[in-house]
């Protein structure tokens, strides 16, 4: 296989897991680095890594992309460019990075009610104190409706909105020569994807967003 490299810029919950496994599988051999240009802590994580280690994950994956021998696929949120400079990590890194980039993928949800609700069953469990995250997905998750759903509610949508407007400006603001393609979750063929059975006391109402009209270029 010959070399290839490929960025996925994308918002949580919107299906950019799946979506670079399946890139990954697509491409024998292409090393899936899934969020590891994420410098901080989650917060969630029940062993958290060291600096050291955050800052041995984030080398590897720049010293990946630039191996003649290795081809890889990574992902990028906003939250990653805006989060806290990490004293290793160069302000230009995402420009070094398209710089040896094939392929560049924006990928979003056009269903903001369905990517908040899938934030809040996402993080109900690390609210409640379960630093399990996701919990078993097998099961059917509950989510009732209590003082903890209004909170991180309001959380989440402030949240995804947030990363999504940051997202629609990386779409607008990046100069790259990179071949780019913008796509919509619910465009895709989701063969594959894990779709866990969530039941609600009552699903919360979340204001609608037209992502379409802002993501339009002037030409």
């Amino acid at each position: 296989m010959s070399k290839k490299n490929i960025v996925l810029c994308s918002a949580p919950r919107s299906g950019s897991t799946w979506f670079l496994k399946d890139i990954a599988e697509q491409n024998p051999g292409m090393i899936d680095h899934h969020e590891s240009l994420r410098t901080l802590g989650h917060g969630y994580e029940q062993h958290p890594k060291s600096d050291a280690e955050r800052k041995a994950q984030f080398k590897q994956v720049m010293r990946s992309w630039t191996d003649p021998s290795k081809s890889n696929c990574v992902k990028v949120f906003p939250l990653m460019l805006t989060e806290e400079r990490s004293p290793w990590r160069k302000r230009t890194f995402f420009q070094d990075l398209l710089n040896d980039t094939d392929e560049l993928y924006f990928l979003m949800r056009r269903d903001f009610s369905a990517q908040v609700r899938s934030a809040i069953v996402a993080f109900y469990k690390t609210v409640t104190g379960d630093i399990n995250f996701h919990g078993d997905w097998d099961e059917e998750f509950f989510v009732p409706d209590d003082d903890i759903l209004k909170q991180i509610t309001a959380t989440c949508e402030r949240q995804m909105y947030a990363q999504n407007m940051q997202l629609v400006q990386l779409w607008h603001n990046t100069e790259t020569d990179v071949p780019t393609k913008l796509l919509f979750l619910e465009d895709i063929d989701q063969k594959g994807k894990y779709h866990r059975p969530v039941s609600w006391e009552r699903i919360p109402t979340i204001q609608s967003v037209e992502w379409e009209s802002l993501l339009q270029r002037d030409l």
